[in-house]
């Protein structure tokens, strides 16, 4: 009886609820409610967009194992001369084979590309700073610890700790090479005390000159 009692009032509340849905769906004037739907926003890209190469602004370029801006260590120097569009084109075939390109701007470096068996393509790309290192401190292209033209000896070894010194080019010279197994970073510091010079080759060493 206990059982009978509470199924009984189940089952009539079950049966009102059919009969009041069979009203409702037979209503031809009820109007069915929108369902809201939303779209989820886009999930940000993990991979952030790389910033165009301010061709302008060589001070902006990166020097690091595969190249200056937009140089690259085996690429075409006839290619990538187009790019170079705050240089002019110093080169002297008749006296030296690399190309050389002049900054326009006075406080930037002259960078000259090598090339070896392939005159086209270039194994090293050299900045340098002639005798007076200070004047290109603020229009050299910098590696990602900001060393380039112009950076004292001191800040030099502050970014780059584990570099062991060797005889530089010169009998007055010190240099300093950073590597990462593929290529190699030279830096060739004067009494100055400055960088003077900057080398992304495939080599392990640098000759005293390219030109000799």
């Amino acid at each position: 009886m206990k059982n009978r009692s509470i199924l009984t009032p189940a089952l009539g509340a079950v049966a009102v609820l059919i009969a009041c849905t069979a009203c409702t769906s037979n209503d031809p004037s009820a109007t069915p409610t929108p369902t809201a739907t939303t779209t989820a926003p886009p999930a940000p890209s993990s991979t952030p967009t790389a910033e165009p190469l301010d061709l302008a602004d060589p001070s902006s370029w990166t020097i690091d194992f595969s190249g200056v801006g937009p140089l690259t260590r085996g690429g075409s120097i006839a290619a990538e001369r187009a790019s170079m569009t705050a240089f002019v084109d110093d080169s002297n075939p008749e006296v030296c084979a690399i190309v050389t390109f002049d900054g326009i701007d006075e406080d930037v470096p002259d960078i000259s590309s090598v090339s070896a068996a392939d005159p086209d393509i270039s194994t090293d790309l050299l900045l340098s700073g002639e005798n007076t290192p200070d004047l290109f401190a603020a229009g050299s292209p910098t590696t990602e610890a900001g060393i380039g033209i112009g950076s004292t000896e001191a800040a030099l070894n502050a970014a780059y700790p584990a570099l062991q010194a060797q005889p530089g080019p010169g009998a007055d010279s010190v240099h300093y090479t950073l590597t990462d197994g593929t290529g190699y970073i030279h830096f060739t510091v004067y009494p100055t005390k400055l960088v003077q010079s900057i080398a992304v080759s495939a080599s392990p060493t640098i000759p005293y000159e390219y030109c000799g």
